[in-house]
């Protein structure tokens, strides 16, 4: 197939979501049986750092446009923080929306954490940080409408592994239908290691898969990474299922498509052998309707809309920040909707 950066078209102006004084990231576009497009997005509030202030206070929230590239309109907060005894009840993140059947889906990050702390203290160094981060889970919400209810698990879809590449925490997750109807998911992991090496006490991570019949039942194998013996680290992972399964993701330091925090794309027949490109499927540079040409600082969490099979649009979080810096020197994120031409 075309690689994406080939496929996209200029990019109107004010496409996509954004919110006056907050961070957004994390879009996930579905179309309604209304006809309008709705995204799922993440949000949290400037007064924090973008990162780590995403691990304190991040909610999912939900937007709604006429056409997939316009500009979507903030309609409600889909999933609120619901108390500390809950495994997603401080903060909900990377959403994945899909419609199964009669129902929708929405697959997404949750975490919590014990201790308050002001705005000012939110650093990677704190206790509530630190907490939230190894608490991360991979959960599942269902509703009968985009405009809820939702209807969220007490346990998480996906808990971690003793033992495993996923034992310290599971995240990012994105599934897509097979031709059966199954569920084959990828999501991200990282697996406890040496703590007198890493205070932080976890290692790379890994691109894991899970399999079900269904949306609520899923299992993982004993070696379910993805792609074994990779050098380098992929993550933010989109998948879809086309004569098998494609899917794309950020090459974190170059070494696997030769650009750093460019995207990989790779194809598997069966979901178990993964053939990777080793050319950049899609770059940090964006083409505007004025005729600007824009160096990103992020192009992250990648979603691609296809309507009657073909893909029409694709979403990215995207900021501000510096080519080399992205989002540690940002002073504004996004989420940017690219026609595609295919």
């Amino acid at each position: 197939m075309k690689k994406l950066s080939e496929m996209m078209r200029p990019v109107p102006l004010n496409s996509g979501f954004r919110m006056e004084g907050y961070w957004t990231w994390d879009g996930s576009v579905i179309k309604g049986d209304d006809g309008k497009y709705h995204m799922f997005a993440s949000r949290w509030p400037k007064t924090l750092p973008m990162h780590p202030g995403w691990l304190i206070k991040s909610e999912i929230v939900h937007a709604v446009c006429d056409t997939p590239y316009g500009e979507f309109k903030f309609s409600d907060v889909v999933f609120s923080a619901r108390g500390p005894e809950y495994w997603d009840g401080r903060i909900t993140h990377n959403p994945q929306v899909i419609k199964i059947g009669d129902i929708y889906v929405i697959y997404y990050t949750g975490s919590r954490y014990i201790w308050d702390c002001k705005d000012e203290e939110v650093t990677l160094d704190h206790p509530s940080v630190i907490m939230a981060r190894s608490q991360k889970r991979v959960g599942i919400a269902y509703s009968k409408s985009l405009y809820g209810p939702w209807i969220r698990s007490d346990r998480p879809l996906l808990d971690t592994r003793p033992g495993y590449a996923d034992s310290y925490l599971t995240s990012n997750p994105v599934a897509c239908l097979d031709k059966d109807g199954s569920i084959f998911m990828a999501y991200k992991g990282r697996g406890y290691v040496d703590t007198q090496k890493n205070p932080y006490r976890f290692g790379q991570m890994k691109l894991l898969c899970a399999k079900g019949k269904d949306a609520f039942s899923l299992s993982r194998s004993d070696d379910n990474l993805l792609f074994s013996n990779l050098e380098g680290e992929m993550e933010d992972p989109f998948i879809w299922y086309n004569e098998g399964y494609h899917l794309i993701a950020k090459d974190m330091n170059g070494a696997i498509c030769g650009l750093k925090f460019g995207g990989v794309h790779a194809f598997s027949k069966d979901g178990e052998a993964w053939e990777i490109d080793k050319e950049p499927f899609f770059e940090r540079k964006l083409l505007y309707e004025n005729g600007e040409i824009r160096n990103m600082g992020n192009m992250e969490r990648p979603c691609i809309l296809f309507e009657d099979g073909r893909p029409i649009c694709a979403y990215f979080s995207t900021s501000n920040g510096s080519f080399n810096g992205g989002f540690m020197d940002c002073t504004d994120t996004w989420v940017v909707a690219i026609p595609l031409e295919s």
